[in-house]
């Protein structure tokens, strides 16, 4: 669909592209446009990618790309990294690794007299809050992000966030904080949100000292967190399907050494271990 060059269209794609109502795609570059940011390679930047005008009649159909946005790595963030998420008027949200206040930032790119700006959400300062919002944040229906600090919190663990307009601005205040590496710790991989408006995702170490798949629940005393299954294998990446029925995981189990993909699914079918109600397939 496209290359890219390294230069002001960006490098080093991290994170999967979203699909606009109109069929364009928007993403993000962790390095490119400059020489700012860690290893002196770029901050990055949020592309979009637009289909060709007439029908495809060859093998190479070019895409072209637009640069909506080019990071700098100051208090604008750095690195953006996750997952992207579009709101029902057009507005782009999204997370970086670095910049604000050193600890990355969860910003908002909306159209603007023919461009984009970008409105800073929230700058975590790593004193409770949390730090390192990496993984991108999910929209409930009320306009609500999620997200999680894959640092620090309240217990140094890592938290799940919330973020909801407040005046002008927008407020912060913590979904779950992590409490010990038993519990699970460093959260990756983002969240993804049901129908009932509960939150999953995906932290490591834990009871099984390999990562596990946990649960949030809305309730009239806060958020109860549930694990969900814990696993016993190297956990070494994360994707984030929008399929709310199952949640998959890329794991590396040590014998032998290798990528092995496991699905977790509600299903009476499955005759794999129980955890939580939940099963292994």
């Amino acid at each position: 669909m496209t290359g890219f060059s390294g230069g002001s269209d960006g490098a080093d794609p991290a994170g999967r592209v979203i699909v606009a109502p109109s069929g364009v795609l928007y993403g993000t570059t962790a390095y490119g446009n400059g020489t700012g940011c860690s290893h002196g390679v770029g901050c990055g930047v949020v592309f979009k990618l637009t289909p060709p005008s007439t029908i495809c009649r060859s093998v190479s159909c070019p895409w072209v790309e637009t640069t909506l946005y080019g990071f700098t790595g100051s208090s604008d963030g750095g690195k953006p990294v996750g997952d992207l998420a579009l709101d029902q008027s057009g507005n782009i949200y999204g997370t970086t690794f670095e910049g604000g206040n050193g600890y990355g930032v969860v910003y908002e790119l909306s159209p603007s007299g023919g461009g984009w700006r970008e409105t800073i959400l929230y700058a975590p300062r790593s004193d409770g809050d949390g730090a390192v919002p990496e993984d991108g944040v999910t929209i409930d229906h009320a306009g609500n992000l999620y997200g999680v600090f894959a640092d620090n919190g309240p217990n140094g663990f890592g938290a799940v966030y919330e973020l909801s307009r407040s005046g002008s601005g927008w407020a912060e205040q913590t979904v779950y904080g992590f409490v010990s590496e038993q519990d699970g710790s460093t959260p990756t991989g983002g969240l993804i949100l049901d129908s009932a408006g509960n939150l999953y995702g995906t932290a490591h170490n834990g009871p099984g000292g390999d990562g596990i798949v946990y649960e949030l629940s809305p309730s009239d005393h806060g958020w109860q967190f549930n694990t969900l299954y814990a696993f016993r294998g190297s956990m070494m990446a994360v994707t984030q399907p929008r399929n709310l029925s199952w949640i998959v995981l890329e794991i590396c189990t040590a014998q032998p050494k290798r990528a092995e993909r496991v699905g977790l699914e509600r299903s009476s079918s499955c005759h794999h271990r129980t955890v939580g109600g939940w099963r292994q397939s």
